[in-house]
């Protein structure tokens, strides 16, 4: 696990393999559970989001890996499923304190976090060469973890093979 401070926040990237039948097991999710749910996404399939945390059969994968987290409960969760020129706008997770990136493919350095400084900031930034937006590349199995109050977004899709998440949010 690594926990890096991005614009004076934590975010924890957590280096994990994908359990085996994971990729089936969201491609047939997506396949049952039809979805025309749009959020922050521009295209794409995003389920419907849940609280029943049952229908993930990777649950104790899940609950092993953010063991690390001080004590929460689950709020929900949902499937992301993007194919070549899907995406996500920049958004945040109002009303929940964390919010958890589950990858099962790699996403190719597309998810992004803007600072919450960018506009105050913008000439300091430019002035020190640090920028406004923090890129993570992450590959399948990986976690990345953060407050849900940060503003982030997901790149253009460039590839045929599909990026697939899945999303849950976390209460403290």
């Amino acid at each position: 696990m690594q926990q890096e401070v991005i614009f004076g926040t934590p975010v924890w990237n957590i280096k994990k393999e994908l359990p085996e039948g994971a990729y089936k097991w969201a491609l047939e999710y997506k396949k049952n559970n039809p979805s025309d749910v749009s959020k922050s996404n521009i295209g794409g399939y995003h389920s419907l989001p849940s609280q029943n945390f049952s229908e993930i059969p990777y649950l104790s994968h899940i609950q092993d890996t953010l063991h690390i987290l001080p004590k929460f409960k689950f709020d929900n969760w949902w499937l992301n499923v993007q194919k070549k020129g899907d995406l996500n706008l920049m958004h945040t997770h109002p009303m929940v304190d964390l919010s958890v990136i589950w990858y099962i493919t790699e996403n190719h350095g597309t998810l992004y976090f803007e600072s919450p400084f960018s506009h105050q900031r913008r000439k300091l930034n430019l002035a020190l060469n640090t920028g406004d937006c923090v890129k993570f590349n992450s590959n399948a199995g990986d976690f990345i973890i953060f407050p849900s109050d940060l503003y982030h977004g997901v790149d253009t899709h460039e590839f045929k093979s599909p990026r697939i998440s899945l999303s849950m949010n976390l209460i403290l």
